[in-house]
C-alpha cells in the first residue's frame, strides 16, 4: 500500500503530460479502474486516466480509449485515499446483501483535486460494476 499512490501520481503526471502534449482537452474528473477481483497492494493492475473530450494519439506507453459503462453499485468516500479499503469493503457488503454480483475493474473517480485539498477534504466516488 506504500507505493500505491507515489507510483499512481508518477502515472498520473506522465498521463497528463502526454494529453497536454497532444492537445487534449480534459473534460472531468481523473479515475482509477481496478482490474483485480482481489485487493494486492503489491500486485495491482491498476489503469488510470483522465475524462478528455477526444482521443489524443497514443504513444509514451499511453493508450486512450473509451471506459464501458454500465450498472455500478457507488458510494461517496470523504477523506484520505487510505480509506478507500473501507468504503470498499462497506460497499462489497452492500452488494452481497442486495443480491448483486461484484464484477471488474472497479473504479475511483476523485472528484476534488489532492494538491488543493487536505486530505479529510478529499472526496472519491466508489463505482464498482454488478449484474443482479
Amino acid at each position: 500500500m506504500k507505493t500505491i499512490s507515489p507510483d499512481m501520481s508518477k502515472e498520473y503526471n506522465e498521463l497528463w503530460s502526454h494529453i497536454q502534449k497532444n492537445g487534449g482537452v480534459p473534460t472531468g474528473d481523473c479515475f482509477a479502474l481496478y482490474h483485480d477481483e482481489n485487493f494486492d497492494a503489491d500486485k495491482m493492475d491498476i489503469e488510470v486516466g483522465f475524462s478528455v473530450a477526444e482521443l489524443v494519439p497514443n504513444g509514451e506507453g499511453i493508450e486512450g480509449r473509451e471506459v464501458e459503462g454500465g450498472l455500478f453499485a457507488s458510494t461517496i468516500h470523504k477523506g484520505s485515499y487510505y480509506g478507500l479499503e473501507s468504503a470498499y469493503a462497506t460497499l462489497g457488503k452492500w452488494v452481497a446483501e442486495n443480491g448483486y454480483v461484484p464484477l471488474t475493474p472497479a473504479r475511483d473517480l476523485y472528484l476534488n483535486d489532492p494538491s488543493t485539498v487536505q486530505p479529510e477534504e478529499l472526496l472519491t466516488e466508489v463505482l464498482w460494476p454488478v449484474r443482479k
